[in-house]
């Protein structure tokens, strides 16, 4: 992909010293002999300089990138919040001044979410894994993974840099925060400090269904139709069987005044009961 930043300098020697040699084992190799052991220190520079030469071509390179959606998205929704931290003021005017920034800033910043990341020495066909790295040269911010997990913390730092942050305001950790923790509580954290600050749902939150939601949204709307229709059923029947039941107790009762173990009781229905045909 391309060469690390110059200022990595404890990573690379951290990859060379393998390959240096030590004053122990340079006088291991030339033994005793005083004409060499006098330039033993020359000689020593000189070898370790054409090894630190030939592995400073480490690169560093990825496998199948892929652009990041989540965390420009939450950076952009979350510029208010890093905003007012920041200015530690809840003035409009200044607020947006700095949200603006953030986001312009964020606009040049090129962010991968590769399935690997890694330095390469070509010399010796090595790799080393990464889980993370910012090519200031490109402005290119790369990570494996979740951007939350315990293994890309070092993101914070990266984006306090990519983001033109002061970092004497914001600590990797509180810009980390900022993005992850729930609004509800960046939001009290703000009014117990004194900033009277508003939650503001993202565009995701207010807009956007999972296609569990969709489903369950359907299923929904299709079991109130059920509810609907069951209801109109209901209500057809009630009003039916209202109709007859009015009837039915609106009408004389044919036996009325019968008592069934008294014959002299019986009126022309109750006789009626009994007839031979």
């Amino acid at each position: 992909m391309t060469h690390p930043n110059s200022e990595d300098k404890i990573i690379f020697q951290q990859l060379i010293q393998p390959w240096q040699l030590s004053e122990y084992s340079l006088t291991s190799l030339i033994g005793q002999h005083t004409a060499v052991r006098d330039k033993s220190a020359q000689i020593l520079e000189s070898i370790n300089n054409q090894i630190e030469q030939k592995l400073l071509t480490i690169k560093v390179c990825c496998k199948n990138e892929n652009e990041c959606q989540i965390l420009p998205k939450l950076i952009k929704e979350r510029a208010y919040y890093l905003a007012v931290y920041l200015t530690n003021s809840t003035d409009m005017a200044l607020v947006n001044h700095c949200d603006e920034e953030i986001c312009e800033a964020l606009s040049k910043l090129n962010i991968q979410n590769p399935e690997q990341l890694y330095y390469y020495l070509a010399e010796i066909d090595y790799q080393q894994h990464l889980y993370n790295y910012y090519q200031k040269s490109s402005n290119i911010l790369l990570y494996v993974g979740a951007w939350n997990s315990r293994k890309n913390t070092k993101i914070g730092e990266y984006l306090i840099e990519a983001l033109q942050l002061d970092k004497n305001k914001i600590s990797p950790e509180k810009l980390l925060d900022l993005l992850e923790d729930p609004v509800d509580e960046i939001v009290k954290e703000f009014r117990d400090n004194g900033l009277e600050v508003s939650p503001i749902k993202s565009d995701q939150e207010n807009t956007n269904l999972s296609d569990n939601d969709l489903w369950d949204k359907d299923e929904i709307e299709e079991d109130e139709e059920d509810w609907d229709e069951e209801e109109s059923e209901s209500d057809y029947y009630q009003e039916n069987n209202d109709y007859d039941d009015d009837y039915y107790y609106s009408s004389p009762d044919p036996f009325d005044g019968v008592d069934w173990g008294d014959p002299s009781t019986f009126n022309q229905a109750a006789w009626d009961q009994f007839r031979d045909d």
